[in-house]
């Protein structure tokens, strides 16, 4: 059961990676007010790190496929060991996750909302950002970020 269970999260893994039918266009609308957001505050704009989104699609799939909501995966660890094992080079990382927001809008307002979630989106040291949703499309969202 364990190995059917695994080799099903690595097919959704794969196909929400590889899938060019699925919409994407969430990343650029977060980052949109994501940047919007931290010029109002003058701090530079973050950039899309398309690894970091491939690594947060993965995660939200993983809460999704393991039916579980936290910062750290029984299968992926924390965020430090799962950026380490792949190969992402940073000095400084952060993670937002929620779960439920149907919008782009509608998430971004709720991490804003929170001062835990704010203070990553805000973080002046972040200079890159990935951006993942779940594959099963039960907004699941996953915000990585990156900085030296």
């Amino acid at each position: 059961m364990i190995k059917l269970k695994k080799f099903i999260f690595l097919l959704f893994c794969f196909l929400s990676i590889l899938s060019f039918s699925q919409d994407f266009s969430y990343e650029n609308q977060i980052l949109t007010l994501v940047n919007r957001e931290r010029k109002i505050y003058n701090l530079p704009p973050v950039t899309l790190n398309k690894k970091l989104n491939q690594l947060a699609r993965i995660k939200a799939t993983d809460m999704d496929t393991y039916n579980y909501f936290s910062h750290s995966s029984p299968r992926l660890g924390n965020l430090s060991t799962f950026l380490k094992k792949n190969k992402i080079k940073y000095m400084i990382a952060g993670e937002n996750i929620a779960k439920g927001q149907k919008t782009s809008e509608h998430v971004f307002n709720m991490w804003m909302e929170s001062k835990g979630h704010r203070k990553n989106i805000l973080n002046p040291r972040f200079k890159e950002m990935g951006i993942g949703k779940d594959s099963s499309n039960k907004n699941i969202w996953v915000q990585e970020f990156i900085g030296e």
